[in-house]
């Protein structure tokens, strides 16, 4: 009786007196090791005490700009090519928060090549077919900018849409030649000896480079400061509970991603940050329009929300 009780208090107190929640949520994102302080956010109570409750829905980046398009979503999880596509479409989306950053060191991102076949040089790759989670968005973008850099028309690579979690069945049964990934899937790939990973793509770019984002539809955001704020320190708090926590932090994540403990132990851990830099926005759009993925050119200043 006496746990009961305290457990009440405790649920009164996380929402202010009241048991009902200020705001629910519903956060679409890409199961990867990216989302793990959203997921430990959850699980320590860090978005409770600040009046959300949380569900959380899977998908790529197409799925989650359709679901802040039609308010099954409230904050989906797009990277910043996906994003700035669909704001260049002219849906009117803003920037809450940085997520991920390219970093020297981390290799979180991979070209995996099945068991078999050869692709040690930008070379190799054409003729070959290649699956990506979303034709346009960060990993499929930031390839074909590696392949141009180093002399090989992307239009000789044959690019396929395949959900992560899907990735490795496909390139098991010989569909495809190589897929382009992020942890946790690279290491259970490498792992279970389906294929061999490569970073060299993506160490060719510069360091902090925004890759992952958090966004709203600029109307629920207008309407919904506090959930904004809620959401950038409870995110900020499960980074930082990320760190100092990591065998918690890897238990809560095991349980959204279906993943063995001991296999998120051997992943590195991304460089994750609230803060989003104009500048590296700014560097996407040139990327985009280089590649003519987008017409116009969005202001940095316009789409992160203050």
């Amino acid at each position: 009786m006496r746990a009961f009780a305290r457990a009440l208090a405790f649920t009164v107190a996380l929402s202010g007196g009241n048991t009902a929640f200020a705001a629910q949520i519903k956060i679409g994102y890409t199961p990867s090791i990216d989302i793990a302080p959203i997921f430990s956010a959850i699980e320590e109570g860090f978005f409770a005490k600040r009046g959300l409750e949380v569900e959380m829905q899977a998908g790529n980046g197409s799925v989650m700009i359709a679901g802040l398009s039609s308010n099954s979503l409230q904050i989906s999880n797009p990277t910043v090519p996906t994003f700035l596509q669909a704001v260049d479409a002219g849906l009117d989306l803003v920037l809450i928060s940085g997520d991920n950053f390219t970093k020297p060191g981390i290799d979180q991102f991979a070209v995996v090549t099945r068991a078999g076949v050869t692709a040690a040089r930008p070379a190799d790759y054409a003729g070959k077919k290649i699956g990506v989670s979303t034709i346009g968005a960060f990993l499929h973008v930031l390839f074909v900018e590696w392949l141009n850099k180093n002399g090989v028309d992307p239009k000789k690579v044959s690019f396929v849409e395949i959900p992560f979690p899907q990735m490795a069945d496909v390139m098991k049964g010989g569909t495809v030649d190589a897929v382009i990934t992020v942890e946790p899937f690279v290491s259970r790939m490498v792992g279970s000896g389906i294929g061999t990973a490569s970073s060299a793509f993506v160490h060719d770019f510069p360091p902090g480079l925004p890759v992952a984002t958090f966004a709203m539809t600029r109307a629920y955001a207008t309407a919904n400061p506090d959930v904004v704020k809620g959401f950038r320190e409870a995110f900020t708090e499960g980074v930082a509970f990320m760190a100092a926590n990591p065998d918690r932090m890897r238990a809560h994540t095991a349980k959204y991603l279906k993943l063995p403990v001991e296999v998120l132990a051997k992943i590195p851990t991304p460089d994750l940050h609230v803060a989003l830099p104009a500048q590296g926005i700014a560097d996407w759009v040139v990327i985009m329009k280089r590649q003519e993925l987008i017409k116009g050119s969005p202001d940095p200043a316009k789409v992160i929300w203050p």
